[in-house]
This record gives structure tokens, C-alpha cells and sequence, in this order.
């Protein structure tokens, strides 16, 4: 058997050594990546979630002004009170409503 020179020997150990330090670090650079995108999409998804929840609360906010504004509207209690007034007459007879509107610019 041939015997290995102290340069062989030196070069193999420090091959050994450079190896298993990019693996080290490597290994840790890995995790802490990972680590930090997890994170980085937790919190991204959690601002999404209160976005999208103030969104839909500003939809449905708007949604009743809207109805409040409309129920409020003189137009709408005048038809209202056209219609209860044309369906608890007990004539029968099947003459058409007549309703008018008026169009409010605000």
C-alpha cells in the first residue's frame, strides 16, 4: 500500500473541513430564509385579511346609507302610500297605476 504525503493528507482535511462548512452554513442560511418568507407571508396575508375586511365593511356601511337615504326619500313614502292605498280598496277593478317619479340631483 502506498502511503499518503503530508500534502495529500493536508489538502483532503482541508476539503473536508471547506465541505462541511458550506454545508453548515448553508444549512442555516436555508432556515433563516425560510424562517423569514414564512413570516414575510404570514403578515402579508394577515394586512390582506384587514384590507378586505375593511372593504367589506365599508361596502356593506354604504350599502345601508344607501337603503336609509332611499327610505327617507318623499318619493318612495308617496308611492308607498299609492300602493297600500290602490290594494286595500276593495275595488276590483284592474285599472293601471299611475306613478310618477321626481328625479333629486344632490
Amino acid at each position: 500500500m502506498r502511503s499518503s504525503t503530508l500534502t495529500q493528507k493536508l489538502i483532503l482535511n482541508l476539503l473536508f473541513v471547506g465541505i462541511g462548512a458550506i454545508v453548515i452554513v448553508g444549512s442555516l442560511s436555508f432556515y433563516t430564509a425560510k424562517n423569514a418568507l414564512m413570516n414575510r407571508t404570514y403578515e402579508q396575508l394577515t394586512s390582506l385579511r384587514v384590507l378586505k375586511k375593511n372593504h367589506v365593511e365599508t361596502f356593506i356601511n354604504d350599502r345601508q346609507r344607501d337603503i336609509r337615504l332611499v327610505a327617507n326619500s318623499q318619493d318612495i313614502q308617496d308611492v308607498l302610500l299609492l300602493l297600500n292605498r290602490h290594494f286595500s280598496t276593495p275595488d276590483k277593478t284592474n285599472k293601471p297605476l299611475q306613478i310618477s317619479f321626481r328625479v333629486t340631483v344632490i
